[in-house]
């Protein structure tokens, strides 16, 4: 709608008169949610204007962190006392393992192998090598989990053995830059 208000009030046109420039404008002078008006030109292509071509619009993605940003968290969840031993472990496994903090929070101990030979975490269908010094703290977090209970399955191995584990650990520790609680 507010094209069709442009194109009348800058041209003088309507959908069935206007021109492949015009819609060029409208596109290049304004946010990229003006795209939207391709649906409106696909479906009037037959019946009103046979000239507009509006191509598809993939979105451009750029990603949320740097590799320097991303290395320098790493650096201090690994040396650093910024965030307790829990959000260290959890902020690891996102960071190197790109585990979503809502998964990470369920992990049954259960899945981290610690053997002389080294540490691995079954994460899919294979168990995956964790390095050194990620795997010191691991051992440490499992050793002095906080709430830890004795249970049947060894639970939440991102956080501590609350009644929600999400709860416990889903608020944005000061490490992810936002300094909020979720």
């Amino acid at each position: 709608m507010k094209f069709l208000v442009w194109l009348h009030e800058t041209y003088q046109r309507t959908a069935a008169t206007c021109t492949q420039q015009d819609v060029d404008e409208w596109l290049a002078t304004g946010p990229t949610t003006r795209s939207a008006i391709r649906t409106f030109f696909v479906l009037a292509k037959s019946r009103l204007n046979i000239q507009v071509t509006i191509q598809h619009r993939a979105a451009k993605t750029s990603p949320s962190l740097s590799q320097d940003q991303r290395l320098a968290w790493i650096h201090e969840l690994l040396t650093g006392n910024s965030e307790s031993l829990p959000y260290r472990v959890a902020g690891m496994l996102l960071l190197l393992y790109a585990q979503p903090l809502v998964k990470v929070v369920t992990f049954p101990t259960s899945i981290v192998d610690g053997s002389e030979t080294g540490m691995s975490i079954k994460l899919g269908g294979h168990p995956t090598d964790v390095p050194e010094p990620f795997a010191s703290l691991i051992r440490e977090h499992l050793a002095t989990r906080p709430n830890h209970v004795p249970a049947p399955e060894p639970t939440a191995l991102g956080c501590s053995r609350a009644p929600s584990p999400a709860a416990t650990c889903m608020r944005t520790p000061s490490w992810t830059g936002s300094g909020t609680s979720a």
